[in-house]
């Protein structure tokens, strides 16, 4: 099985150094645009057999980019289950500005899930996210199983720290 995990485009929040959730979704830069067309062009050849996206458009849009180039395009499945986390106050927020405000909270929203508390921004449990996110994986390894698609190529467009951190998550060449 190989996982390809490639983050998905550039923002302008990102650029801006803005927290960016499952509420907040700024446009691609045309850069990023660009640096996508070309992940697409390197992916063309792979047939995938099954494409999903979360349907924030940052990662639909890096999806479609990514598709839009392969040799055996392929209908996207929009899944709101791949959004990334609701940052609640965060979102739109400068990083910069929210660490200086609360950096022992900052430390550990990156490093230390357990010693963040989610009430003073008023956004979904994190750490019972990861946990969350977990069981979802598994439960997608046990579906392909089941399926039989240990063979098959599998594309994950995703704008979700709950997987991978804002990554776009390319599953190609899946064996059992």
């Amino acid at each position: 099985m190989k996982f390809y995990f490639v983050r998905h485009g550039k923002t302008q929040w990102n650029l801006e150094g803005r927290f960016q959730g499952a509420n907040g979704d700024s446009p691609l830069l045309e850069e990023s645009i660009r640096d996508l067309e070309k992940l697409g062009d390197y992916l063309k050849d792979i047939k995938f057999d099954a494409v999903f996206s979360s349907d924030l458009k940052r990662a639909s849009d890096t999806c479609k980019i990514i598709m839009s180039r392969n040799n055996y395009p392929k209908a996207i499945s929009f899944q709101p289950a791949l959004r990334e986390w609701h940052l609640g106050r965060l979102e739109g927020s400068k990083i910069s500005t929210m660490t200086d405000i609360y950096p022992t909270q900052m430390d550990a929203f990156r490093h230390n899930l357990a010693k963040f508390d989610n009430d003073i921004f008023k956004l979904f449990r994190l750490l019972q996210a990861s946990f969350i996110t977990d069981g979802i994986l598994e439960s997608l390894v046990t579906a392909f199983t089941e399926l039989s698609w240990s063979s098959f190529d599998i594309l994950f467009c995703q704008s979700s720290g709950n997987i991978t951190g804002n990554e776009l998550v390319l599953c190609h060449d899946i064996r059992s």
